[in-house]
């Protein structure tokens, strides 16, 4: 994960730390990120994270902010094995349409005081 936050942070410096140090490559940190599921709904695993880091904030650091934003995808149908079903519909997390989506809705949490935020659904 700590190696996955280089790349994203900083993609072009990524290839240079790869000379210095021993990291893994990009095809291998993208197929870790294949592993990883998300679905159109939220986590309660998030939100179990989210309740643990608060408790050990002042009260000052907790006062955070709910976040949303749109962003443009690429039109795409693939079909999950490990999920057995077919993703890039559109997916309300409680009903799904048969319109493929270009466009995803992020819902991110975000502590007003501190550099943290998490996406929530």
């Amino acid at each position: 994960m700590l190696t996955l936050s280089l790349l994203k942070c900083s993609p072009k410096f990524y290839p240079y730390l790869r000379l210095l140090l021993p990291l893994p490559s990009r095809r291998t940190l993208q197929s870790v990120l294949n592993t990883l599921h998300f679905a159109a709904d939220t986590n309660a695993n998030v939100f179990g994270a989210l309740q643990h880091y608060l408790q050990k904030l002042s009260d000052r650091d907790r006062y955070c902010c709910l976040l949303f934003d749109e962003m443009s995808i690429r039109e795409n149908v693939r079909f999950n094995q490990k999920l057995d079903s077919i993703e890039y519909y559109e997916d309300y997390g409680t009903e799904r349409a048969c319109n493929i989506t270009n466009h995803a809705l992020l819902f991110m949490s975000r502590v007003l005081h501190r550099k943290w935020k998490l996406p929530v659904a």
